[in-house]
């Protein structure tokens, strides 16, 4: 009896089991998701009252000119439980974010991209007096989607209380004449929920951003 049981279970032969056809079937199913069907929608700070926050660059121009993001993880704080007995354990103590997520976009020729995040960051302080402005006063939030292959919106995630942290500089050259030109933008927020098909605040805007 045991080396039977030991045959069922360690037994991977072909005519018992075979993934490939398991995965094509799931492939089938399910569909799978492209590292390049993603779609990023950010919200603008309203900005100080005497000073209100007004984008350069239309904000679907600026939508479909995010090149590269990264979805956010979520992490555990954890201590070690020693009141008990035998081997200890670790338990979750709080939750933590990445804090930072990074986009790159492509620029356009008169730089309303780049001048739009300039205009985010000098809502965060007077570029006269130095003083900062309040905190809900320069935060907006971003959303990511993850899209299939007809376009349509599958998952997303939504990260609140963002602001661009750094605007990267860009590097000029006389010998890179095929190079596009690309900016960096790390945003810091504080952290971030899951979004469904149905938690889209505006539909038509987002389809239209796709067309």
């Amino acid at each position: 009896m045991a080396n039977q049981n030991l045959r069922r279970t360690f037994d991977v032969t072909p005519s018992k089991r075979n993934t490939i056809v398991e995965l094509r079937n799931s492939i089938g199913k399910e569909g799978i998701v492209r590292t390049n069907q993603f779609v990023v929608r950010l919200n603008f700070p309203p900005g100080p009252p005497n000073r209100p926050f007004r984008q350069v660059m239309d904000q679907q121009d600026l939508l479909v000119r995010a090149q590269t993001v990264f979805m956010p993880g979520t992490n555990f704080s954890t201590v070690e439980d020693t009141n008990i007995y035998g081997p200890n354990r670790n338990i979750v103590s709080g939750i933590t974010f990445a804090n930072s997520v990074g986009i790159t976009f492509l620029l356009d020729e008169q730089f309303k991209l780049k001048q739009t995040f300039d205009a985010w960051q000098r809502a965060a302080y007077d570029e006269h007096t130095w003083n900062l402005n309040y905190y809900d006063e320069y935060t907006g939030f971003l959303e990511i989607y993850l899209l299939d292959e007809q376009n349509t919106r599958r998952y997303g995630v939504k990260l609140w209380e963002v602001f661009p942290k750094t605007v990267n500089p860009t590097s000029l050259a006389y010998d890179a004449n095929d190079t596009l030109f690309l900016t960096s933008v790390g945003f810091s927020f504080r952290y971030w929920t899951s979004l469904d098909q149905s938690q889209n605040p505006d539909v038509s805007f987002f389809d239209r951003a796709l067309e």
